[in-house]
């Protein structure tokens, strides 16, 4: 008797081991996505900023290299007078990248909205920049060192391409979670990365943070968790006007939803 209860106490049940296995599955599974959401992000870091430093230097190379003295940049946001040499640097850096539409978004991130065409563009990435930079002129003690108007502009770039690899990632996450496969999100990430709108995407615009805006959303909306998504696309509505476009996605789902209703009841 005592032989038979000491195999049966270190015996293990069908259940247990059941539940070991089932237990061991998750574990594995759970390696298997941190590891592949590593990869992913490595994978997708190197080609993401071999394309920022190309795009930096071919847009020193032509602003250098085509000179206008009617360039806005020159004219409205910067003057001559730096500050010392890390605002000179700044300057220097930030400048081919302050062009066309980003010159109404940097005017007003630094005096806000006063002329009428400036209400085109929407106040998310300008005033929530002009934020930043006044909080660390005031708290960080870095006013004697850089300008408003320098610091404004370098975080608004640095927020711009870090909404751009943000987005990817997402748009990476999105397209597995649609199409079930690795290699055609990645294919997806990989063209949204290395596109003709690149330039776009590293200047002072608002087309990144629309975008990781917009794909964050989506795939809060397809994971059904509407409520997030109708958080994250309203901030996309302050970035861009045409955001409220999002909205479509709610009507959509209500529409086949009382369709597939009416359907079923039919049957």
């Amino acid at each position: 008797m005592k032989n038979r209860l000491s195999k049966t106490s270190f015996e293990e049940s069908p259940i247990t081991s059941i539940q070991k296995q089932s237990s061991k599955k998750k574990i594995s599974v759970n390696s298997r996505k941190t590891k592949s959401k590593k990869s992913i992000s490595s994978q997708i870091l190197a080609p993401f900023l071999t394309v920022k430093v190309v795009i930096l230097i071919l847009a020193h190379i032509s602003f250098f290299s085509v000179k206008s003295n009617n360039y806005s940049g020159n004219l409205i946001l910067f003057d001559n007078t730096d500050l010392n040499i890390v605002d000179g640097f700044v300057k220097y850096l930030v400048r081919p990248l302050i062009n066309w539409d980003a010159v109404h978004m940097m005017a007003i991130a630094r005096h806000g909205y006063i002329f009428e065409n400036q209400f085109a563009f929407f106040p998310l990435l300008p005033i929530g920049s002009r934020l930043l930079a006044l909080g660390l002129l005031k708290y960080c003690g870095i006013r004697p060192f850089i300008s408003l108007e320098a610091l404004v502009s370098l975080i608004a770039i640095i927020i711009v391409n870090l909404c751009h690899y943000c987005a990817a990632l997402v748009l990476y996450k999105l397209t597995l979670h649609l199409f079930k496969s690795s290699k055609f999100a990645r294919t997806s990430v990989m063209l949204f990365i290395f596109n003709p709108a690149s330039v776009q995407l590293s200047s002072f615009y608002t087309e990144a943070p629309f975008a990781f805006l917009t794909f964050a959303g989506m795939y809060q909306f397809y994971q059904n968790n509407w409520f997030y998504a109708s958080i994250i696309w309203a901030l996309a509505s302050t970035t861009r006007s045409n955001g409220i476009v999002l909205i479509g996605f709610f009507f959509y789902d209500l529409l086949t939803s009382i369709f597939r209703y009416y359907v079923e009841r039919k049957n």
